[in-house]
């Protein structure tokens, strides 16, 4: 794949294990993971009893989020859905090997 700036690449997922190896670039990438009843859980605040009100904000149990650069390499379960974004100023090239 080669991935422009401020490009995307669509959420996918493969029935197959695969590592991608990021040639070239950095960004961000997500793995959503399915199976769950909702792939995006909203944060929500909460208020705590005390002396003071105070939210605290919960994290996406469905999706992880992670930042790869150059040299890193990825692995992908069979399955799992995902997709990543150029944030930065040169193309992403990256490799992908399956296990089929």
């Amino acid at each position: 794949h080669t991935i422009e700036p401020k490009g995307l690449l669509l959420p996918s997922f493969t029935n197959a294990h695969h590592l991608t190896y990021i040639v070239q670039g950095k960004g961000i990438m997500g793995v959503i993971i399915l199976g769950c009843a909702e792939t995006y859980e909203e944060s929500r605040s909460q208020q705590s009893s005390g002396s003071g009100d105070r939210s605290q904000r919960q994290s996406d149990q469905h999706q992880k989020i992670r930042n790869f650069r150059e040299g890193d390499i990825l692995a992908f379960p069979a399955g799992v859905a995902h997709w990543a974004y150029n944030d930065g100023q040169n193309p992403i090239i990256a490799v992908t090997v399956f296990d089929t």
